[in-house]
Formats: C-alpha cells, sequence, structure tokens
C-alpha cells in the first residue's frame, strides 16, 4: 500500500493564520486545527513540517532578496512580530516535538522551500510509489510537480498537479525555475530581465519567441542576469542538507496531553483521525478556512 505525505510549508502557514486571525496567542490552535483538517483531506499519515530560520543563504547572491518585506513597519508593527516569531518558535521546538511529531526541519539560512523540495527528493527515492503533496501557496515548488507530487494552495483551495502545470504553463515543472530567472520574482524582490514576464520567459524556452525582436534581444543582451538568478529560484538550493524522513505518527496520548496542558478542550478528542481511529465523517463542521 502506497503512502501519503504532506509537505507543510510552516511559516506560509503561520502567516496565514496570523493575516486570518484578529489576536495574538491563536497561533498553536489554528495551526493544530488546520494541520488536522489537511490530513483528513488528503488522507495523509506522514507530516513534513519545513521552517524558514534566519537570513536567508540567498542574501549572499543578492543583498536585496526578500528585502521588501517589512519596509515600512510601524513600531507597534515590530513589536507584534516579535511576538509572533516567539509563537512560532514556540511550536516548532516544544509543542510539536512533545506530541511526538517528527521529521521537523529548521536550519539557519535554509528555507522552507528548500527543505522541501529536498524531502521530495528523499521520499521519492526511499518510497518511489509514495504519493506527496506540498501545502504552500509559493509558486517556486511548482518546479517540484511530478507524478507522485503535487501541491495544494491553502489560500486558493487550488491543486496542482503535473497534468495541470503542463496544461497551464506548456512546459514541465523542471524548467520552471529558468522562468522565473528569466521574468524575476516580485514578492522574493528578484529582479528579473527587463521586459521579460513569465508568459515571454515561457515563449523563449519553447524556442517560440521572435528572433531578433525586442523582447528576444533583451535576453541575449542579459544573460548575466538570469544567471545570477538561477541559483535564487532553483529548488532546492546547494547546499541544503540531506533529508532522512522517518514514518512515525503522532501519538494519541501525546496529543491529548499537550491540547489538554494548552487548554485547547476543543481539540482534545479531535486529532490526527488516521491515529484516533475516528472517522472523517465524524468531523464534517471542521473545514479548512
Amino acid at each position: 500500500m502506497n503512502d501519503t505525505w504532506l509537505l507543510l510549508d510552516c511559516n506560509l502557514l503561520c502567516h496565514r493564520i496570523r493575516w486570518s486571525s484578529s489576536r495574538l496567542g491563536s497561533l498553536a490552535f489554528n495551526f493544530l486545527r488546520d494541520l488536522f483538517c489537511f490530513q483528513r483531506l488528503f488522507d495523509a499519515e506522514y507530516l513534513i513540517f519545513a521552517w524558514d530560520l534566519g537570513r536567508s543563504k540567498r542574501v549572499e547572491i543578492l543583498p536585496e532578496y526578500k528585502a521588501n518585506r517589512h519596509k515600512g513597519q510601524t513600531t507597534e508593527e515590530r513589536e507584534t512580530q516579535k511576538i509572533f516569531r516567539k509563537e512560532m518558535r514556540e511550536l516548532r521546538l516544544h509543542m510539536l516535538p512533545e506530541m511526538g511529531y517528527t521529521n521537523i526541519l529548521a536550519s539557519p539560512g535554509i528555507e522552507a522551500d528548500d527543505w522541501i523540495a529536498q524531502s521530495c527528493r528523499s521520499i521519492a527515492y526511499i518510497w518511489p510509489k509514495d504519493e506527496m503533496i506540498i501545502i504552500s501557496a509559493d509558486h517556486d515548488l511548482l518546479q517540484c510537480l511530478s507524478e507522485h507530487v503535487k501541491q495544494y494552495n491553502p489560500n486558493r483551495k487550488k491543486l496542482h498537479t503535473l497534468q495541470s502545470f503542463f496544461t497551464e504553463k506548456r512546459i514541465v515543472p523542471r524548467e520552471w525555475s529558468r522562468v522565473k530567472a528569466l521574468a524575476g520574482c516580485s514578492s522574493d524582490n528578484i529582479p528579473g530581465i527587463k521586459g521579460v514576464g513569465e508568459k515571454t520567459a515561457i515563449q523563449y524556452i519553447l524556442d517560440s519567441l521572435k528572433r531578433g525582436g525586442v523582447k528576444w534581444n533583451s535576453i541575449q543582451n542579459n544573460v548575466q542576469t538570469y544567471f545570477r538568478n538561477l541559483p535564487l529560484v532553483t529548488l532546492p538550493m546547494k547546499g541544503t542538507p540531506d533529508v532522512h524522513p522517518n514514518k512515525s505518527k503522532v501519538e494519541a496520548r501525546r496529543w491529548r496531553a499537550v491540547v489538554k496542558k494548552l487548554g485547547m478542550t476543543t481539540l482534545k478528542k479531535r486529532g490526527p483521525y488516521v491515529d484516533l481511529g475516528i472517522s472523517r465523517r465524524t468531523h464534517s463542521k471542521w473545514e479548512l478556512r
């Protein structure tokens, strides 16, 4: 029997909770609640928790990398951010391990995307028939799609597959990093080649862009931008440590002990159904936001 893994972009999921919740202090409850719902949705037993930690090593290549993320923050916003980071650290270092979760990946300078991409390689090598669902809204991770790897965007509730990606983009996933290297990435503050967007980059890769035209010449004259960007957008980044996933399950006893200690009474009997033996029909009201 083939197993299903969830590969969780934890920082993104935490920030998603922060902007949908009206108060601080609710991160752990909502994270665990969503975790339970993702497991139900995809009938997944095994989990990879991937975290960003510290300053990305990509800054060594491009000092402006992600420099736009916290521009113009007020003093109050910075203080709120500190509290939020403390909540994330507590969740990563204490709550999840206490519940018995393993496969918690974090290391200074390594991003969650890199851990996820490296995990896809490891799982595919060790258990080649296992299914993997990446839980993230980050488009960079589309390059990881394969016959056994899908990506679910929890914000849009959209599932990306190898087939849907090819139908939409007309390229294979491994070419996606080349598109990003040519077009850049505004969310990560990576400038692309002037006048080249995603559509033009795909046309260039497919050799359907008019040779000698303005955009074709712009690419030819700025190949240095492409080669600078390529290691920034390719997953996993060179130097990402190997991942050694294990098929361990959280124990119902440990789950209940932690949520009881934290006063999360509504979660006490609603841990991951695959471990507690509770039918998914019992939890019809528990839906993702």
